[in-house]
């Protein structure tokens, strides 16, 4: 085999390899949109069985109900979000944004979701401790931020507004967990930065 065959084969076979750890870019957009639409009526129903028991179509039904207008592809993908969500009581991976120096735009703008303008954000494993969340919209807003860890706790909540530009969350953890930032609004965000400072 020669040298550039054998190059081939090996790219071809690490990307084989990859592959499932990488969500493609429709995946990782209903992963988004699962996560600031679907999970706030779905965190606390972790039971390690699906709550549909009529089957996928009865279930189909209700993400069409309260996602809006999807096609087949998206619907089926909000749905193997919820059956991780109740089977093993977890978010479905997201690459990890760390944000010890602020994240602009251009890479929050993935982790938004397009029709509401939502934001849900992991940002990796936190230790016991206080942390600061500053938060830099590019419009003012009246906005809600969670912070939630792994087992779907809510951390913190605080809300911002009328008409904010920027703001900071202050709040603790208790104990080590991968940690989740979630921003919505009645009006359609846009982020300029997000940093988080341990304190």
């Amino acid at each position: 085999m020669s040298f550039l065959r054998r190059t081939a084969f090996w790219i071809t076979s690490v990307a084989v390899m990859l592959a499932p750890l990488c969500a493609t870019a429709t995946d990782f957009e209903s992963v988004v949109r699962f996560n600031t639409t679907c999970a706030q009526c779905h965190e606390g129903q972790c039971s390690g069985r699906l709550s549909f028991s009529l089957g996928a179509e009865a279930a189909f039904d209700h993400i069409r109900r309260y996602a809006g207008d999807v096609d087949d592809a998206t619907t089926q993908a909000l749905y193997d979000s919820l059956t991780r969500m109740k089977t093993t009581c977890s978010f479905a991976p997201l690459p990890v944004l760390s944000m010890q120096e602020p994240v602009g735009a251009s890479q929050l703008d993935r982790y938004r979701n397009p029709r509401t303008g939502a934001y849900f954000v992991p940002v990796g494993e936190l230790h016991a401790g206080q942390y600061r969340l500053d938060i830099r919209l590019a419009l003012a807003a009246t906005f809600r931020t969670e912070i939630i860890n792994e087992y779907f706790e809510l951390i913190e909540e605080d809300c911002a507004g009328p008409a904010t530009l920027n703001h900071a969350v202050r709040f603790r953890v208790e104990e080590t967990a991968k940690t989740y930032v979630r921003l919505g609004s009645a009006n359609s965000l846009r982020l300029q930065s997000l940093t988080l400072i341990p304190e």
